[in-house]
């Protein structure tokens, strides 16, 4: 009886013992949960602010310059050269970035706060354009020089650390979903700055009657959007960041100059993905004709072109959304879809593999655009309406802008994909340890998103170049 009733309490022990480890494993499952989602909400945030900062910062500068150009105060050449200065600008932050700080929270957080403070205070020369004077305008001009410099210089820091900082190993969440959220973002900010952009043609010809207030207003809203997500990103970032401990200090003080082995092993990582190169090269620049095209088209053609054009972008943006989520979506899926038994090699069935339907896709996307330039060239009557019109422009709208986003996506997810490797499989110097991995992800990440800004900064200048070619050809007649 006394052995029978030991069992029983054993038993009973037993039971209670695994039931608080399942209790606690099931705990720990959601704290992971949880952790996850919110640093897919962090990384989201941090692509919309980068985003969304850097097209309303923009438009707000092409604004003010707009103004000084109708007060007299400039001619059109300075909004042309500033617009240059400012995208340069935000290169400089890029590259700057990259090279000194791409993967420390501690720096994000400071130009976090810097980027924020100087938009805050741009609601000081909209203000004080209410009333403005001669004597004024110069002391306004000044401030507008310096906070629109900051802030350009500032954005292209946040987006080079935000996009970097995605393969930290500290910060919990995967690496996959972290990228699809920040990646979601971009769209999602373009989306929300063309809304904005609607608000502000709707009062474009307003200059001469309170044009200065609704300006103040404009930025007030902006800036409320972009101090609200400001504040949950930081706050998420404070709550998330280990700064106590010291193998993560470590980690956020690695750059080019300190980790120089790692950052060779990371560049012949990047030159053996050719394709990823000149793929997202191509994507970028024919998107980027197909911006210019349209705005000549617009200006010759239609009635009401800006507002036409932002519809235009709005439908890129909508597109280039479900071109990334499709793309994500099905990247996971194929993860998942692994064999998740180590002794058998991981592999998957594809009859036509996710690069070359992309590269087909951009193939096409380059004819459609040389069939449109063409038509436009040899100006045969009835052409350019037929071909260019308004319902065309659209679907083409819709078709560049699901190939952005797969591209974008598919590229991006391929520099966040570097695995381990050892001795047995490659020479001594491409060896990739678990410490060295993260990092060679950050910078295969960077550079992806210097080519970007590479291609923003060339197409940016082509466009102001056909804009004052509009601009000369509207005076002379």
């Amino acid at each position: 009886m006394e052995n029978s009733k030991e069992m029983e309490i054993l038993n009973e022990i037993e039971t209670n013992n695994e039931m608080e480890i399942l209790n606690e494993i099931e705990t720990n499952n959601k704290i992971e949960t949880n952790n996850e989602i919110l640093t897919c909400f962090i990384w989201f945030c941090l692509g919309f602010l980068a985003t969304f900062g850097y097209k309303i910062h923009e438009k707000s500068a092409k604004i003010f310059v707009m103004i000084f150009t109708l007060s007299g105060d400039q001619n059109t050449n300075f909004g042309l050269i500033f617009e240059i200065i400012l995208i340069s600008l935000y290169f400089s932050g890029i590259l700057i970035a990259f090279l000194l700080f791409p993967v420390s929270i501690f720096w994000l957080q400071i130009f976090l706060n810097i980027t924020c403070f100087m938009f805050l205070l741009m609601i000081l020369p909209s203000a004080m354009l209410v009333k403005l004077t001669p004597e004024s305008a110069e002391t306004v001009r000044l401030i507008f020089y310096i906070l629109n410099g900051f802030c350009s210089f500032g954005i292209g820091v946040i987006t080079m650390t935000g996009a970097s900082l995605i393969t930290d190993g500290f910060v919990g969440g995967k690496t996959s979903l972290k990228l699809l959220f920040y990646l979601l973002s971009y769209p999602v900010a373009e989306f929300a700055s063309d809304l904005a952009n609607n608000f502000f043609y709707s009062f474009y010809h307003g200059y001469l009657n309170g044009f200065g207030k609704r300006l103040a207003k404009f930025m007030s809203y902006e800036l409320a959007i972009i101090l609200l997500i400001y504040l949950v990103t930081s706050f998420l970032i404070y709550s998330f960041g280990n700064y106590k401990d010291p193998n993560h200090k470590i980690w956020m003080k690695s750059n080019v100059t300190n980790k120089t082995n790692i950052f060779k092993k990371a560049l012949k990582v990047f030159i053996r993905q050719p394709k990823s190169i000149f793929l997202l090269l191509i994507s970028n620049i024919t998107y980027g004709v197909f911006q210019i095209y349209s705005m000549l088209y617009l200006v010759n053609v239609v009635d009401g072109q800006f507002a036409y054009l932002t519809m235009l972008s709005m439908t890129v943006s909508v597109f280039d959304f479900i071109g990334r989520l499709i793309s994500g979506l099905v990247r996971i899926r194929m993860e998942k879809r692994l064999c998740p038994d180590d002794s058998e090699p991981k592999t998957e069935v594809c009859y036509l593999s996710p690069m070359l339907i992309i590269w087909l896709l951009v193939i096409s996307q380059i004819i459609i655009l040389l069939v449109t330039c063409y038509s436009l060239a040899i100006d045969l009557p009835g052409t350019l309406g037929s071909f260019f019109s308004h319902n065309i422009a659209l679907l083409m709208s819709c078709f560049f802008g699901l190939v952005r986003g797969l591209v974008g996506s598919i590229v991006y997810y391929r520099a966040s994909n570097v695995k381990v490797n050892n001795i047995l499989e490659v020479i001594i110097d491409d060896v990739l340890t678990s410490d060295d991995v993260n990092l060679v992800k950050c910078f295969g990440i960077g550079f992806y998103v210097i080519i970007e800004a590479v291609t923003l900064v060339l197409i940016k200048i082509t466009n102001i170049y056909f804009i004052r070619l509009v601009q000369r050809q509207m005076q002379r007649h």
